[in-house]
């Protein structure tokens, strides 16, 4: 996504600037001034990636993941001006201005409120899956699975109060994270208490167990982080394996960060295996080394459209319940979002699976 909007952040200003030289003249100076400036939000988020750690580099990343939604649905509205004024243009049909501008303006104003305010339900999607029991544990166990919090400065006390009656609805047997509990640093936490207080809430008889995503690897000051997961309660795993009753848990390590390959992974334990793994790039390997599940998250469907059929045509375990061989594979938009509270055509959600060992 973020490579892919470079070249949308440089073609879509050339051709808006280029249809309305058609029609007026634009001084040079000025042409070249807004194309840098509609230019640079679409190469900042790639070249943070590449930023060393620190303060500076964690201020402008949260501005960049801050902006790129309406950045993005900015570049969608310049492209259809763009081609409304080339065919207006070529067509030598007479076009008014301000009602170009003013129709753009309002439905770019639409969407965005739209995915504002779409970002504040919580859907609950639901799966039955029947897998292998371990010879001696038979029967049903429910699991909540949801990933990418992302606690930070855009996370509200009314965020936490829902999501919690949502998922403490589920009645879980155990709760499992996939990883990006925080977007950032610790003191970018708007509600550290309410967060905690959340988290600690969540009914969980056989425990509440998180692997670690990119986003909690951003952080600079890890000791606070860790300080507030140990007060929660909750654990999280660093590719490490946890017995429960009826399964297995491996907790990997990011794929960013140096871990135990998928095959080590499986071969850690004989009983039924399942993983936590935040992006799922090794879905198929661990699944052909013996996982029966594996729950992911990180990819958020695309967070908003076209987002989302980006996700779908790059990778097949980029959202949703899929199989796989003998395998299953989840894969959860998330519960949270990176950057301002919004969701258009994709949801924040929860998902409620409902294991059978047979």
């Amino acid at each position: 996504m973020k490579i892919l909007m470079i070249p949308a952040g440089i073609v879509t200003p050339f051709l808006f600037f280029f249809a309305l030289g058609l029609y007026c003249a634009v001084p040079f100076p000025l042409t070249v001034l807004f194309f840098l400036i509609l230019v640079f939000p679409a190469i900042l988020p790639a070249a943070l990636d590449h930023a060393p750690k620190g303060r500076a580099s964690s201020f402008f990343r949260r501005l960049s993941e801050a902006v790129t939604a309406v950045y993005l649905y900015f570049l969608i509205v310049l492209l259809a001006d763009a081609c409304v004024l080339l065919i207006f243009h070529y067509t030598r049909l007479s076009l008014s201005f301000p009602l170009l501008f003013g129709i753009s303006a309002a439905l770019y104003g639409a969407v965005i409120t739209a995915g504002v305010l779409h970002a504040r339900k919580i859907a609950v999607r639901k799966h039955e899956i029947r897998l292998p029991c371990d010879g001696v544990n038979r029967g049903k166990t429910r699991v909540v699975f949801f990933s990418d919090l992302h606690l930070g400065f855009s996370t509200t006390k009314k965020m936490l109060k829902r999501l919690g009656e949502t998922i403490s609805a589920q009645s879980p047997d155990c709760i499992l994270f996939g990883g990006d509990l925080f977007d950032c640093d610790y003191a970018d936490l708007r509600h550290p208490k309410e967060a905690l207080a959340f988290l600690r809430s969540l009914p969980c008889p056989d425990g509440f167990w998180l692997c670690p995503g990119n986003h909690d690897a951003y952080a600079t000051d890890g000791a606070r982080i860790r300080e507030f997961i140990a007060q929660s309660g909750v654990r999280m795993l660093r590719d490490e394996l946890v017995p429960l009753p009826f399964f297995d848990l491996f907790a990997r390590r990011d794929a960013d960060e140096q871990r135990f390959s998928a095959s080590e992974v499986c071969a850690s334990t004989m009983r039924t295996l399942v993983v936590l793994d935040h992006q799922p790039k090794e879905t198929e390997k661990l699944i052909d080394g013996g996982a029966s599940l594996v729950l992911s998250g990180h990819t958020h469907n695309g967070q908003t459209f076209p987002g989302n059929v980006l996700a779908a045509m790059t990778g097949r375990y980029n959202y949703g319940a899929k199989t796989y061989k003998n395998g299953f594979a989840v894969t959860t938009a998330g519960a949270g979002w990176c950057g301002l509270p919004m969701r258009f055509l994709t949801s924040c959600e929860i998902v409620t699976l409902d294991l059978y060992f047979e």
